[in-house]
């Protein structure tokens, strides 16, 4: 009988798939408030709805090529033509998909930490080496060590605008210093809609044809759950990428809602206007308690530093959970700040809540 585990490619080894315990606490429970992940709060406009409820009748065909989605796409951004536009099943399939076109067992990918865990956990199954910059102590990527860690192993430097969980935009001149390199530079731009499309990097993507942006439906969008993202580049670049896509990536049903919320711009400004409301309104009111530091977000999630109080990332998460079903995220030690804890911005009600379970923890101390 075959030896399954020696035929597996080495580099699996010791790997696991990635799945968010988080996610999984809140489907089992559905009475848990939200706060951990970063989805947003609102629904799907009805526009979107009754689209996704016409391509679910049609689910019984297979979707062309989506180049309507494309155009629509290039024109929200700056008036990109349509090949500069590449569709995934999420920006996760984005980065997936540009690692394996420029990725082999034995390279290197470095990024900054704090930072999105999916980029280590694909650079993994590929085989290749993840470098990890440590951000400046104001969470600023180190641009001085990202350049001398680049060696002649390395292939892509993957780094967001705005971060997460710092909530930071980035200047340009990181991105001007790096796309100068002879590597592949990934900005990744899951909540570039937050702060506004003036902050995009797109203008730099332009001028040069070895950076790639990726975006997604399931932040400011709120549809995480649909599975929808998309890159821009040259399309030199992009047509590299494609050869990569798995035969209709997009389901019917995904690209009937995705086309419609991309053409109610109106629904999702309405989204982030909500959204930014919630976020003055937690940190202002978390920022009274004595001892937590604020950092101000360019996201749907505020990072939180509770290290001067003595308490620690775990306990505070834990107790909100426990006392109030709301399940927020705790943070890794960072630069020895242990009480480092995120809080995903939701509904009005659901703000309200979170700030006062917050206050509660700490007034009990």
């Amino acid at each position: 009988m075959a030896d399954i585990k020696k035929l597996m490619v080495p580099w699996l080894e010791g790997l696991k798939p990635y799945f968010s315990e988080h996610i999984e606490k809140a489907w089992e429970d559905r009475s848990l408030v939200r706060m951990m992940s970063n989805e947003g709060p609102f629904g799907p406009q009805k526009a979107v709805f009754d689209k996704l409820v016409e391509g679910a009748k049609m689910a019984n065909r297979y979707p062309d090529s989506l180049n309507h989605i494309k155009k629509k796409i290039g024109e929200i951004n700056f008036g990109l033509d349509q090949d500069w536009v590449l569709l995934g099943n999420g920006s996760t399939e984005i980065l997936d998909m540009t690692f394996r076109s420029f990725l082999q067992p034995g390279d290197e990918l470095i990024q900054s930490l704090p930072c999105y865990g999916i980029y280590i956990q694909r650079a993994n199954i590929i085989g290749a080496k993840t470098v990890s910059i440590m951000s400046k102590d104001n969470w600023e990527y180190d641009i001085d060590k990202i350049e001398n860690a680049i060696s002649p192993r390395t292939k892509i430097v993957v780094l967001a605008n705005p971060n997460n969980p710092t909530g930071n935009l980035i200047d340009d001149s990181i991105y001007n210093r790096l796309a100068r390199k002879d590597i592949i530079l990934i900005c990744d731009e899951a909540y570039i809609e937050y702060s506004g499309l003036e902050n995009s990097k797109i203008p730099l993507m332009k001028k040069y044809p070895n950076m790639i942006i990726a975006r997604t439906l399931s932040k400011a969008y709120g549809l995480a759950g649909m599975r929808f993202g998309y890159a821009l580049g040259h399309p030199e670049t992009i047509g590299i990428i494609s050869r990569t896509i798995m035969s209709w990536n997009i389901s019917l049903i995904c690209a009937f809602g995705a086309y419609a919320a991309l053409n109610d711009q109106e629904g999702l400004k309405e989204k982030i206007r909500l959204t930014n409301e919630g976020r003055d309104y937690i940190e202002s009111e978390l920022a009274k308690i004595e001892g937590i530091t604020v950092f101000h977000t360019n996201g749907n999630y505020i990072l939180f530093d509770a290290s001067k109080t003595g308490a620690k990332s775990e306990e505070i998460v834990n107790a909100v959970l426990e006392k109030h079903n709301i399940i927020l995220r705790k943070m890794n030690p960072f630069k020895g700040r242990e009480g480092l804890f995120r809080i995903t911005i939701g509904n009005k009600e659901e703000n309200e809540k979170c700030v006062k379970a917050v206050k509660e923890f700490f007034e009990s101390r």
